[in-house]
């Protein structure tokens, strides 16, 4: 169960608050902290609120640690306050602690703190325990005394024949009667609480017999119920002749006085029972008055040897000065106690380590030192240990190498312990054998012994740690059936290396001259080692694990055909494999921790900028296609580039992963295999472009070889009619010519031509017209050289390849249009979208061709229509067609997946229409169809 404790935190660090937290908790505490920064912060907690422990910093911005010790002191605060902080030096340190600081612990040393805390914790306890037992015994003397001196005496007269005469109101007060009711009684055994027989005996031998006593009654009810002890005394009062004059009866409370007694007696037990050992002497000539048997017996001493002693007899460290400056303060009144560390020396010479809690008193009237002196070595031992602990554990994370931790290791145990003979062991499972990376020994040498049948495989394979002295190594010997391996310790102590349940080897102390070398409590402390020492090994391993497993991933990367770019939050380059070096014909030494907008890459810097920038704002994975870019050659290449942000451990803020795959080959093939698809529609086309042009162009020739004839036959009528003309200017004969004219008109059929040759020559320039106009439309369908958008009035470019294929389709089916006349210009690659509206053209009529094979049907229809959306313009191309198969509808877009008979198609056509459509006009392309119905495709492009 967590144990609960209020802490007062001064410290200008956050980090160091938490950490303190994080500590308690991890050792069963649950704290509750109070966390200020300044000296108004401080005081304002402290004079408001109590609380179980103060840690604080030394060195705060306008504060300080002592400063913060001496208000907190100055507030009449006793609870324990820790200093934590840097170094601060040692006459700074001692200062504090002189003022009252309960422990300094250095921030580099944090492993020191929860001991510290608990120690002062404990010791709080003990002290505030110490210190209401002595307020409440000093209050019980208090007490004692002030009755002995101020309580009044009651005072009864009575005559020499017993008759109460006078008594006064202490009296009456005492046994809780009013005076005139004590007045009107005639014997004073008449009054309660004295009619006990003992003391009316006592009063009978006073007025009957003249006798005086003294006696303290057994306790007493008096009248309202009180319980009270009296103290009697009768005086026989008689005059100088010797005559009786007066009985006196002096009567004293000392129901108090009695309970006083009560508590010295149990201090008086406490005293001889504590297993602290108590001191007191003389505060002049420093010699023992009073020490408990505990002290008796740690020092050796008997009680009648130590009142012939002084303090320094004992104590090496003061002499008669330095001791009187230290307790200078106590003899002052100016401090309550004085705490300090020192060395107590026993009998027999040996010391110990003495924690020394001194007080100024007063025993039987002289001004004495109460010390109460603590027994630390254990704890001086638990103290080293945990310095011992720490500096492993801090070597384990700064060593370079194993040797180095295991040498230290020996090193820092042996200030606790005989480590003269140390070694680690290493366990290897697959080969059941122990090496040892690490063995100091003053006898024998291993390198690798097997893990079966000696001492150290039986701590492996039990998993057991072993601690064997004296006699007890031999018998575990033989009883185990063992086998020597080595010299024989007289102690050995053995302890398990486990991490997660598996046992990776051990850690070994052993000596060949004491048989009792270890104790439980060095076990304790190898096990703890062990651990540490566990986890570094384990730690080394991965580590190992770790750069073989880099390694590998260097390899790998190197080996990526990819371009791999890997950015930190600040878009600065982190990584940059081989790939990229060879791309762009930059090195990763060049670039690392550069901006990637410093890199010298020459790409299509705004569309890299944007996507990461749509990847950090959405935190989201995008791809840019088609990223044009300069290759290490200086010629211009394609990339297809993914941007991924990339969180690396314990940071907010993402990274980015840029993949690029080289597309340049790919993109040179696609635009081949466009170019041959488009060829192939060319050729597919060039027939029946051949034919729609030979109809018009010979039915011209046709007529210009009639009009060749009829422009003879003119040109003879027209040489009679000159003829004619001259006969006329020379006034000859015209009869003859006229007959001639008359005859050719006649052979010529004049009327014939005259009719037939205005039609000869409409119909002439009919045919030129049709030949033009699909001259032209062949020009506008294929666009040369146009690889960029540009605004086009899509109507007509459907309208111009309906022209140009129109011997692909004329045989089968009917073209229907419906064009939206309100559509403004489109943005179009022109040649890219005419080839995708005559794939689906001839597709539809191939679709109507083979459905027509079906029905017996004459012509199909296909229709094509244009439509005005909110934000994009709807092309549709509709066939009558046989529909698409079910099972062939997932592929239709798939390069060279067709469903016409071999040789009938690439199946390329789809394919290069959706990536024309999708890719390079961010548009859609879809199809609805139905099984003998026919097939719509659906096209939507951007306004």
């Amino acid at each position: 169960m967590r144990k609960p404790i209020n802490v007062l935190h001064l410290e200008d660090e956050n980090n160091v608050v938490e950490l303190v937290h994080q500590l308690l908790v991890h050792n069963d505490f649950q704290p509750v902290i109070t966390h200020v920064q300044n000296q108004s912060e401080f005081i304002s907690e402290i004079e408001n609120q109590s609380y179980d422990l103060v840690i604080a910093d030394f060195s705060l911005p306008n504060f300080d640690g002592l400063t913060a010790l001496n208000l907190y002191r100055a507030a009449n605060q006793k609870t324990p306050f820790i200093i934590f902080s840097g170094s601060i030096g040692e006459e700074k340190a001692i200062e504090i602690l002189r003022n009252g600081a309960t422990d300094y612990v250095l921030k580099e040393n944090v492993n020191a703190l929860i001991p510290a805390i608990k120690r002062a914790l404990k010791e709080a306890s003990y002290e505030q325990k110490e210190i209401d037992s002595q307020k409440e015994l000093i209050r019980s003397k208090d007490l004692y005394y002030s009755t002995i001196q101020n309580l009044p005496i009651g005072l009864l007269v009575l005559n020499p024949k017993g008759q109460i005469i006078m008594v006064n109101n202490a009296f009456s007060d005492i046994i809780n009667i009013h005076t005139k009711d004590v007045l009107n009684k005639t014997k004073i055994d008449e009054l309660s609480p004295f009619d006990n027989p003992q003391i009316k005996a006592h009063f009978s031998n006073l007025y009957l017999k003249n006798k005086n006593f003294d006696f303290e009654s057994p306790l007493l009810t008096t009248v309202n119920g009180k319980k009270i002890h009296l103290r009697c005394q009768g005086i026989v009062n008689k005059d100088t002749k010797g005559t009786v004059v007066t009985l006196l009866i002096l009567l004293g409370d000392v129901t108090k006085r009695k309970k006083s007694e009560d508590d010295v007696k149990h201090f008086n037990k406490l005293f001889k029972e504590s297993l602290n050992e108590i001191y007191i002497f003389d505060a002049e000539t420093y010699y023992f008055i009073q020490v408990n048997q505990a002290a008796q017996n740690n020092l050796g001493f008997t009680m009648d040897e130590l009142i012939n002693l002084t303090l320094f007899e004992i104590n090496s460290e003061y002499d008669k000065d330095t001791f009187a400056k230290r307790v200078k303060p106590l003899l002052k009144n100016k401090t309550e106690k004085f705490v300090f560390k020192t060395k107590h020396k026993r009998k027999d010479g040996s010391e110990y380590d003495a924690e020394v809690h001194l007080q100024l008193s007063d025993f039987k009237n002289k001004q004495t030192f109460t010390a109460i002196v603590l027994d630390i070595t254990e704890r001086r031992h638990a103290e080293l240990a945990q310095h011992v602990i720490y500096r492993i554990t801090s070597a384990g994370l700064k060593a370079s190498n194993l040797s180095n931790i295991y040498a230290i290791t020996q090193f820092e145990l042996g200030q606790l312990m005989d480590t003269n003979n140390f070694f680690i062991g290493i366990y290897n499972q697959d080969e059941d054998t122990i090496s040892f990376p690490y063995m100091e020994d003053e006898k024998d040498q291993f390198k690798v012994v097997p893990a079966s049948n000696n001492i150290s495989s039986f701590v492996v394979k039990n998993n057991q740690s072993l601690l064997l002295c004296g006699d007890d190594v031999e018998k575990f010997i033989i009883d185990n059936n063992i086998k020597r391996i080595g010299s024989p310790a007289k102690s050995w102590l053995g302890v398990p290396l486990v991490v997660l349940d598996e046992i990776i080897g051990l850690i070994v102390v052993q000596s060949y001259n004491d048989s009792y070398a270890y104790t439980q409590k060095h076990l304790e402390l190898i096990e703890f080692i062990a651990d540490q020492i566990a986890s570094i090994i384990m730690k080394e391993r991965i580590e190992i694990q770790l750069k073989d497993a880099n390694k590998e991933n260097e390899q790998l990367l190197a080996s990526l055909p990819s371009i791999l770019i890997v950015m930190d939050e600040n878009e600065r380059v982190v990584r940059w494999n081989k790939a990229a070096e060879n791309s762009f014909g930059i090195k990763f030494i060049n670039v690392v921790n550069k901006k990637l907008l410093e890199s010298g890459i020459l790409w299509d810097w705004p569309s890299i900028i944007s996507g990461i920038g749509e990847c950090r704002t959405q935190n989201t994975t995008l791809t840019l296609h088609d990223i044009e870019y300069t290759t290490i050659e200086e010629k211009n290449g394609f990339l297809n580039v993914t941007i991924s942000p990339f969180v690396e451990e314990k940071k907010t803020y993402p990274g980015f992963l840029i993949i690029c795959q080289d597309i340049t080959d790919q993109k040179i093939m696609e635009s081949q295999l466009s170019q041959a698809q488009k060829l192939e529609s060319i050729g597919q086309l060039a027939a029946g472009i051949a034919h729609e042009i030979n109809t018009p162009t010979q039915f011209v020739g046709d007529n210009t070889n009639f009009l060749k004839d009829a422009f003879t036959d003119f040109n003879d009528l027209i040489n009679q009619f000159e003829t004619l003309k001259e006969n006329v200017k020379s006034q000859k004969e015209m009869e003859p010519i006229v007959s001639e004219i008359d005859q050719t008109i006649e052979e010529i059929d004049l009327s014939y031509l005259l009719e037939e040759v205005p039609l000869a020559i409409d119909q002439s320039l009919e045919g030129v017209s049709r030949v033009s106009k699909i001259v032209r439309a062949m020009k506008e369908f294929s666009h040369p050289g146009a690889k960029e958008k540009t605004s086009i009035d899509i109507n007509k470019s459907i309208q111009n390849t309906i022209t140009v294929c129109r011997n692909e389709w004329k045989y089968v089916s009917e073209i229907i249009t419906e064009f939206d006349e309100n559509l403004p210009p489109i943005p179009c690659i022109p040649d890219a979208f005419n080839q995708v509206i005559l794939n689906l053209i001839i597709n539809a009529a191939h679709a109507i061709s083979d459905a027509l094979k079906k029905t017996g049907e004459t012509k199909g229809i296909i229709n094509i229509s244009t439509h005005l959306l909110e934000k994009e313009v709807e092309i549709r191309i509709k066939d009558s067609g046989t529909g698409i198969p079910e099972k062939a509808q997932p592929n239709i877009f798939d390069p060279f997946y067709t469903t016409k008979e071999v040789g009938k198609g690439t199946g390329q056509g789809l394919a290069i229409s959706h990536d024309v459509i999708t890719k390079k006009h961010n548009g859609s392309i879809k199809f609805e169809t139905e099984k003998d119905k026919g097939t719509t495709f659906i096209i939507k492009l951007p306004v």
